[in-house]
């Protein structure tokens, strides 16, 4: 999944480094395996323009490969290196000591590693037409910046399909930040700071200087726009959460933003590519949702099927209310389910469950 390349004053005196990094880079375009250089007391620069010591050294391996006869392997070299200079990396120059460089490699590649699509969508019904539609819509190969919305009323399960593709795709980019009830955190610790979080967590800084949110530093956009980035942007309910946290000019060629929200305006006048509308549960699905939740399996016992068909149009198919509803009546007999189901159909709207 992840192959990490270790540039050193002295890494292209080799042709054997060089042959392993064609290799990476060839895995890179073929498979999308992440690619993380790591620029160890050396400039990035004198890899992309082989320069300096760097620069010296390939001269060496670039006369060996002219005395053997192979100028062709020289020209694929000289490109690969210029890719890999160009990927999001670490520069030890600016991690000292060299266990603080270490750590921060370590904890990247352990967020990167501790994703496991393949059991992601375990326990959700019903969702996986929803993930094929918002993958679509995020044209991952694209190289420009997109942003798309999710919307739908609450308890739809927005933020359900938005969690499932960040665990799917955040390892194709650079650096990834899901940021959980937008509306709330803004409110708590004022947009602010809350932009000042996401751009710690993409530029993996804590000690970035920002005086207003409005006017970011030409420094943190330079960092932020060389890098391929991947954001979720959960429940947002305000024009200025977009503008402070989603400028699509701020990130790197290949970037993607989920925005969901319950205001479709929201993502229209903020120009997003595409919206996602969510769509209720059907029926089968809802009662296998139910199910899961009530009688903990996936069938309904004939008994309860009319009480069950009952509970399911009171929830108009909404995920978390065939959830915290199932979780309700879990345990309890077919007078007690009838006796709950009478309160909340004459007392309570489907919003209060």
């Amino acid at each position: 999944m992840v192959a990490v390349i270790v540039f050193s004053p002295n890494y292209a005196d080799s042709p054997c480094c060089l042959e392993e990094l064609l290799h990476i880079m060839e895995c890179k375009k073929a498979h999308e395996q992440n690619v993380l250089p790591v620029f160890y007391h050396l400039d990035p620069s004198d890899v992309e323009d082989l320069t300096g010591d760097f620069g010296k050294g390939f001269d060496r391996a670039k006369e060996h490969s002219q005395a053997n006869g192979d100028m062709r392997i020289v020209e694929k070299w000289t490109t690969a290196l210029k890719k890999a200079a160009n990927l999001a990396g670490w520069d030890s120059a600016a991690s000292r000591p060299d266990s603080t460089l270490i750590n921060g490699i370590v904890n990247h590649i352990l967020k990167k590693l501790n994703r496991t699509p393949s059991s992601d969508t375990e326990g959700q019904i019903g969702i996986e037409s929803s993930l094929e539609q918002v993958e679509k819509l995020l044209v991952i190969k694209f190289p420009d910046v997109c942003i798309i919305g999710i919307w739908g009323m609450g308890g739809i399960g927005k933020t359900t399909i938005a969690a499932v593709i960040f665990n799917r795709i955040s390892a194709l980019f650079d650096r990834c930040c899901f940021l959980a009830n937008v509306r709330e955190e803004s409110k708590k610790m004022g947009l602010p700071r809350l932009q000042k979080e996401l751009f710690s967590m993409l530029l993996v800084d804590d000690n970035l200087n920002m005086h207003t949110a409005e006017s970011v530093p030409a420094f943190i956009k330079t960092r932020l726009h060389r890098k391929k980035v991947f954001i979720v942007l959960d429940d947002v309910n305000s024009p200025r959460q977009l503008e402070l946290l989603a400028r699509v000019h701020w990130f790197g060629c290949g970037s993607r933003i989920i925005v969901t929200t319950r205001q479709r305006q929201l993502l229209v006048s903020h120009g997003v590519d595409s919206i996602y509308d969510v769509r209720d549960l059907n029926e089968d699905h809802a009662l296998e949702l139910f199910s899961q939740y009530v009688f903990r399996k996936q069938l309904c016992p004939e008994e309860f099927t009319e009480l069950s068909m009952r509970a399911i149009d009171y929830c108009k198919g909404l995920p978390s209310a065939l959830k915290n509803l199932g979780s309700s009546l879990h345990g309890r007999n077919e007078r007690e389910w009838d006796a709950y189901l009478n309160t909340l159909e004459e007392n309570h709207s489907i919003m209060d469950i």
